[in-house]
């Protein structure tokens, strides 16, 4: 079932008053937000049910998305432990690899991978056009070595592998920040805020960066 998130319960229930030539046909959806509980009609009518949620963004170009599926993870809530068990072996079938997610951790598994995939295209759109006004001809070349090599440090590393002038604790550098988006970017200036401000919460949990510069950061950060 490839439907939306919301389409899932009514589709379930329309499927349930068919009829099946399998007595326990094993039915699934491929959403990341719900569990197996929507596809309950059909479980009362026999049918083994799961959700089995490929781990990938799909923006309507088949032909690279497919070839993207090779060795994907797949996020499976099954109604049962065949459920599991099935869904597994579809996912194998795939060329996938299967992790599973209770059905109470559903919605905070797709959140997160929303706040991962979904915000990060938010977030280089805002410095993309923020280059734009810099003069930079092609923002996407000058952004792609640098993000892709965050990203594969971040993914390796964790919150370790935070760079830049915050951990550095560069007051006068985040203040020219906060100058150039008010004058050339108002637009981008409150995204760079809530980023800049949630990144100092982690440097202080993982008791990183100039411990005196902090306060001083905060407060640049938190007027206006």
């Amino acid at each position: 079932m490839a439907v939306s998130d919301d389409a899932v319960a009514d589709m379930a229930e329309r499927l349930s008053q068919q009829a099946s030539g399998d007595p326990r046909p094993f039915l699934f959806h491929l959403s990341g937000r719900c569990g197996a509980t929507l596809l309950e009609p059909l479980r009362e009518q026999g049918a083994v049910t799961a959700a089995v949620h490929p781990v990938m963004t799909f923006t309507g170009d088949p032909e690279s998305e497919v070839r993207r599926m090779a060795r994907i993870p797949f996020g499976v809530t099954g109604s049962s432990a065949e459920a599991i068990v099935r869904a597994m072996a579809v996912v194998q079938l795939l060329g996938g690899r299967a992790f599973v997610i209770a059905e109470e951790k559903r919605s905070l598994y797709h959140a997160a991978l929303s706040h991962a995939a979904n915000h990060l295209v938010t977030l280089m759109a805002g410095a993309a056009r923020t280059l734009e006004a810099a003069d930079v001809g092609d923002p996407a070349a000058v952004l792609g070595p640098l993000v892709r090599a965050a990203m594969e440090n971040s993914l390796a590393s964790g919150f370790a592998a935070l760079s830049g002038p915050l951990l550095r604790g560069d007051r006068g550098t985040i203040g020219d920040h906060l100058d150039a988006f008010d004058r050339y970017c108002p637009d981008v200036l409150p995204d760079y805020r809530a980023m800049a401000l949630a990144t100092l919460r982690d440097m202080e949990r993982h008791g990183m960066g100039q411990a005196d510069a902090m306060p001083d950061l905060r407060r640049m950060l938190e007027d206006g």
